[in-house]
C-alpha cells in the first residue's frame, strides 16, 4: 500500500480489500472496489448515483459578466443562492438581475458546449458528479495552449479517474506539491493544473470519504441478497441441507457420485418437486439453513436499500421503497431531492469551476461568473406558481402596488407610474380620486406600449 489517493508515503492508493472498513485507518477509500462492486455491482448504489448525476447534468449553465459597480449585489447573490430554495426567490433573482449580465460570445461559451474532444458539457458534469458520489473524490485536469494569448488559461478540461491519482504532499496542512496521474504520459501535474473536489473525511483531510464506506455493510449485504437470490433461482428455490448416509464404507468417490446425482435431480426448474433416489444404504436429508421467510427477506432487502439511500442523503422513496410511495409523496420527495442533494452538489461544483476555470479569464476590465439555471426544472416551478398566485391575489386585493407585484414575480418596476394599487369595490377612497385615476391611466399606457396582451398572458 505505497501508492494511494492521499499523502504520499503516509497513505496508499486504494488497495485495501473490499471487506475492510477503511475509516478505522487513515488510508482512504477502496475506490476501485467501490466503483466495481459498489456502483457496478449494486443496483441501489447504481440507481442513486445515476439519479443524482443525471439530474445534475440536465441543468443548463450560462456565462455571465459582473456589472461594473455591482460587486456588492453580486456577492449578495452568491451568498443567498447557496440555498437551493432561495435561488428562485424574488430577492435572489433581483440580485442576479442587478449584478450579472449574460455573455454569449466568449471562449468559455464554447467550453459550455464541448469542454473536451470526447464529451459534451452535460456528459462532463455527469462524470464529475458520479466520480465524487462513488469514490468521495473528483478530479478535473486542464490543458492550456502552448502558444498564444491563452497560454495561462484552460481551453480543454477532462474528468479524471480518482483511483489513478496520488497526491504528493507533506503532512497536512502543508500545501500539495504535485499530483501523480498514473496512466498518463505526463505523470506529474502542478496543483493549479488539477481541480480536486471531495467530501469530508475526518481521518484524512487530503481525500474525501465515499458514501459507500459508511454504508459498506449494507452494500455488501445487498449484494449477498442478490447473489443468494440468483442461486435460489438456479436451485429451484431449494434450501441447503445435509445428506446423512448410513454407510461405513463411504469414501470421497462415493460422496462425489451421490452429490453429482443429487445436483442432477435437484437443480433447475425441470426437476422441481422430483424426489431424490440413490441406491445403497439409507440416506436421510436434514435441512439446516433458515428459510427466506425466517430471514425476513423482503424487509432485509428494503432495509439495505434505505440505508444506502440514507448514506447518499437521498429519499428512499426514489430508490424502490414502495410502501409509502404515492403521487403527491413522490413530488414532495423530488423537491426534497433537488433542494437537499442536487443543488448543494451543483453549488460546490459551480464555486470550484469558477475558481479553477473562470478565474484566469478575469482581468482588470471584466470579471466573469459561471452559473447554473434552475428556471427550466418543472418540479421546482411549482414554487414559482404559488408565488404568482399569491402576488396576483395581493394585487387584486389592493395589498400590493403594481410595481411590488411585478418585482415579486420577476419583472422590473416601471417607475413611479407603477406605484398604484387597486382598491376593492366598497373600500374606495374618494379623498383624491383624480390623482389615482391619473396614475392608473399612466400605468395602463405604459403597459400598452410594452405589450399589455403579452403581460396579461404572462400573468
Amino acid at each position: 500500500m505505497q501508492k494511494a489517493l492521499g499523502f504520499q508515503n503516509l497513505t496508499a492508493r486504494i488497495v485495501l480489500p473490499w471487506n475492510q472498513h477503511t475509516g478505522i485507518s487513515s488510508m482512504g477509500a477502496d475506490s476501485l472496489s467501490f466503483a466495481d462492486k459498489g456502483y457496478g455491482g449494486n443496483v441501489y448504489v447504481f440507481s442513486v448515483v445515476n439519479q443524482i448525476s443525471s439530474k445534475c447534468k440536465s441543468i443548463k449553465w450560462s456565462l455571465y459578466q459582473v456589472k461594473q459597480s455591482r460587486e456588492k449585489q453580486f456577492k449578495g447573490y452568491v451568498q443567498k443562492s447557496a440555498n437551493g430554495i432561495n435561488k428562485l426567490a424574488r430577492e435572489v433573482r433581483q440580485l442576479k438581475q442587478e449584478s450579472l449580465e449574460q455573455v454569449y460570445d466568449h471562449r468559455l461559451n464554447e467550453m459550455l458546449e464541448k469542454p473536451n474532444m470526447l464529451q459534451t458539457w452535460p456528459e462532463f458534469i455527469e462524470n464529475v458528479i458520479a466520480f465524487k458520489l462513488v469514490t468521495g473524490n473528483s478530479f478535473v485536469i486542464g490543458f492550456r495552449p502552448l502558444t498564444g494569448e491563452n497560454m495561462t488559461r484552460f481551453t480543454e478540461i477532462y474528468p479524471y479517474r480518482p483511483m489513478e491519482v496520488t497526491i504528493v504532499a507533506q503532512k497536512y496542512p502543508a500545501p500539495v506539491i504535485r499530483y501523480h496521474l498514473a496512466d498518463l504520459e505526463k505523470k506529474n501535474w502542478a496543483p493549479d493544473e488539477v481541480l480536486h473536489m471531495k467530501t469530508t473525511h475526518l481521518l484524512n483531510q487530503r481525500i474525501g470519504m465515499s458514501p459507500i464506506e459508511p454504508a459498506l455493510s449494507s452494500v455488501k449485504q445487498s449484494n449477498a441478497y442478490a447473489e443468494w437470490n440468483e442461486q435460489l433461482t438456479k436451485n429451484m428455490g431449494g434450501i441447503p441441507g445435509v445428506l446423512v448416509i448410513d454407510d461405513d464404507t463411504l469414501d470421497d468417490k462415493k460422496v462425489d457420485a451421490i452429490l453429482r446425482k443429487f445436483d442432477e435431480r435437484q437443480a433447475g426448474a425441470k426437476n422441481a418437486g422430483k424426489p431424490l433416489v440413490v441406491g445403497g444404504k439409507t440416506i436421510d436429508y436434514k435441512q439446516v439453513a433458515v428459510s427466506p421467510k425466517d430471514m425476513e427477506w423482503t424487509k432485509g432487502v428494503q432495509l439495505t436499500a434505505n440505508q444506502i439511500a440514507l448514506a447518499y442523503e437521498w429519499p428512499p422513496e426514489l430508490v424502490g421503497d414502495t410502501a409509502t410511495k404515492t403521487y403527491d409523496n413522490m413530488r414532495a420527495m423530488l423537491k426534497l431531492a433537488y433542494n437537499g442533494k442536487v443543488i448543494p452538489e451543483m453549488n460546490a461544483l459551480r464555486d470550484a469551476l469558477n475558481e479553477y476555470l473562470v478565474q484566469p479569464w478575469n482581468d482588470g476590465t471584466a470579471k466573469y461568473f459561471l452559473d447554473y439555471n434552475l428556471e427550466d426544472i418543472e418540479i421546482l416551478q411549482e414554487e414559482r406558481t404559488a408565488v404568482w398566485t399569491r402576488t396576483l391575489q395581493g394585487w387584486n386585493g389592493g395589498l400590493l402596488t403594481l410595481n411590488e407585484s411585478r418585482m415579486e414575480i420577476g419583472f422590473d418596476a416601471i417607475g413611479s407610474e407603477g406605484d398604484i394599487r387597486q382598491t376593492p369595490l366598497g373600500l374606495m377612497n374618494f379623498d383624491s380620486p383624480q390623482d389615482e385615476n391619473d396614475k392608473f391611466d399612466k400605468a395602463m399606457k405604459y403597459l400598452e406600449g410594452k405589450g399589455l396582451r403579452e403581460y396579461r398572458e404572462a400573468a
